[in-house]
Formats: C-alpha cells, structure tokens, sequence
C-alpha cells in the first residue's frame, strides 16, 4: 500500500514536485491516504505521511509530513513539519518547518528553522527561534515577523 501512495503523489507532481516528493518517501513509516478523514486528535512517534483530512490535534516527537491533496484543519506540534498541502491552524515545529511551493498554511507558526519556498502561501505571524526545543525564558523570544516581511524579502 506505500508503493502505491508514493506513487500517486509522484504521478499527482509536476517534474519539479516529485523531486521534493522522493526526498521524503524513503523516510516515511506510516500514512494515511486522501480516502481517510479523521475528527479527533493523532498521536505518533516516527514519521507520519497524511494524504488525507483531518479536523483536530495532531501531535508528535517525530517527523509530519501533509502531503498536497491533505486538508488539516487544527493545531499541530511535531519535532519537523514539512506541508505540501493545506493547513488551517497554528502549527509549533521542535527543530524545523519548510513550507512547500504549493502548500497554504493559514495560522501562525513558531519553529527552531523556517524554510519557505517560492510559491508558498502563508497567511499568519512566524517565530523563528534559531534554536531546539522549549525555550528557558520570556527575554530569549525572538520578534514575531508579519508575513509582509517575508514576502517582501522574498520578492
């Protein structure tokens, strides 16, 4: 059944969407494909693929992937987070967040690494803290950056 979720996603990409594709279809564990819908919260510890949509919290230590037909209504935190789909909720990444070329994120994000590709759309404020895990005191919080800044800088 993996084989043939990675191979839809590579045949729903473009030429340059299956090499951003195939960077991460070695290293995911478990999925849940675009036919399942989930009201509630997900908990897991490795990785996780979502295809599908889901309404409610999504939890985790280890590494979520929301592929580009996924639909995640809700707030996520998660070690790394990689969208290429939608999301509509706040999301808090331990290590890293990339923001795909096609995916939309609509809620505020605070993460140790941002990467956000061209083409990417983000509606909220980010914070990016340069640094692993919980932070040890209010002074250490880094200035929450207003999407005008980003896409200006990006432009």
């Amino acid at each position: 059944m993996k084989d043939e979720v990675r191979a839809k996603l590579a045949a729903a990409s473009d030429g340059s969407a299956s090499v951003q594709v195939s960077s991460y279809q070695s290293m995911v564990t478990d999925f849940l494909s675009s036919d399942v819908e989930i009201k509630g919260s997900i908990k897991f510890r490795n990785q996780l693929l979502i295809e599908g949509k889901v309404e409610g919290e999504i939890i985790s230590d280890g590494v979520l992937t929301i592929g580009e037909n996924a639909e995640i209504r809700g707030e996520i935190k998660a070690k790394s987070i990689i969208i290429f789909g939608n999301v509509h909720g706040n999301i808090a990444a331990a290590e890293r967040c990339e923001l795909k070329s096609k995916c939309i994120l609509q809620g505020n994000l605070k993460a140790a690494r941002l990467l956000m590709e061209e083409g990417a759309t983000f509606v909220g404020q980010s914070e990016v803290t340069g640094e692993s895990g919980p932070k040890s005191s209010d002074s250490s919080k880094r200035k929450w950056l207003a999407l005008d800044m980003i896409m200006n800088m990006m432009r």
